[in-house]
């Protein structure tokens, strides 16, 4: 309550037209506020992130009819959280994907092979993310255990619980790859990374609601290897513009890694087809086009 007094006190002084807020927790506060401030004429506006079924009941019901529009990132967010049917009126809801702005022309990229002494021909692979038993780090490593005799170096992006990354690093340990993954903790930005990395790796293993880091990679220009259990398969076509697994297979990941180490003309056709296809479907300039027409209306 003392977060939507002080939210209550600016809007009288601010007369926004919009609050748009990005979790449900959130919008108790920003509705207690409006009310508050007498402001009736602001509207409220929620971007859904998760992948959660709709609540139903009393208080929740309420929650909705104070909400002027729901922006969901994915249909796969949008569907679970209907599937519940919430108290939420057809006209109220919209699917936006999300965006990253686009790369600066001139990205000075770092030369990761020359600041970890790297041999000349080594694949380097990338995993960006939260450092979390749901992003299937466990998998990957397991997958890397298969293909230990070939020439790469994985490059752990993210920071996380530190008990966590230990037991990780025994297990890099365990699966005799110690020497090749490296966790390089939180980096920003960093494209500059990712311009030098062969090939992006996220094995998530609970259902992702987008998956920003996979556009990241693609809109690099890099082929991808992902789950297909999130709302990854609404950008990737498996085969086409990405490599897509079941969660939790390690079997299937170290397959997918196999061919795409093994073959430079598969990794460079994926690479092309996935840059293209954020060109096109979920470049900035299209979400925030989506954006401002809910906006405006």
């Amino acid at each position: 309550m003392s977060s939507a007094l002080r939210l209550a006190s600016i809007l009288k002084k601010q007369h926004p037209d919009i609050i748009h807020i990005h979790h449900f927790k959130d919008a108790f506060t920003a509705i207690y506020a409006k009310l508050l401030s007498g402001q009736k004429d602001i509207k409220i506006i929620l971007t859904r992130h998760l992948v959660k079924k709709g609540k139903k009941n009393p208080l929740y019901n309420w929650l909705y009819r104070h909400i002027n529009q729901f922006i969901f990132v994915s249909r796969l967010a949008k569907n679970e959280f209907l599937s519940t049917n919430p108290e939420v009126p057809e006209e109220k809801i919209a699917v936006i994907y999300n965006s990253i702005l686009p790369l600066p022309e001139m990205v000075e990229s770092c030369d990761l092979a020359k600041r970890y002494t790297i041999e000349k021909g080594t694949l380097l692979l990338g995993f960006t993310g939260r450092i979390h038993p749901e992003k299937g780090l466990e998998v990957l490593f397991r997958s890397l255990n298969e293909i230990a005799e070939r020439k790469f170096r994985l490059f752990i992006i993210g920071t996380g619980d530190f008990a966590y990354i230990e037991k990780l690093q025994l297990l890099a340990e365990e699966y005799g790859i110690k020497d090749k993954v490296y966790f390089c903790g939180y980096i920003h930005p960093v494209s500059p990374i990712i311009s030098r990395i062969d090939i992006g790796i996220l094995p998530t293993i609970v259902p992702e609601s987008f998956g920003l880091s996979a556009i990241e990679y693609m809109q690099a220009g890099k082929p991808v290897i992902t789950t297909n259990n999130g709302a990854q398969t609404e950008f990737i076509t498996n085969g086409e513009n990405g490599l897509l697994i079941p969660p939790g297979d390690s079997e299937a990941l170290a397959k997918a890694l196999k061919k795409l180490v093994d073959d430079p003309a598969l990794r460079k056709r994926l690479g092309e087809k996935a840059k293209g296809s954020v060109e096109q479907k979920f470049s900035y300039d299209t979400f925030y086009k989506q954006i401002m027409e809910i906006y405006e209306r």
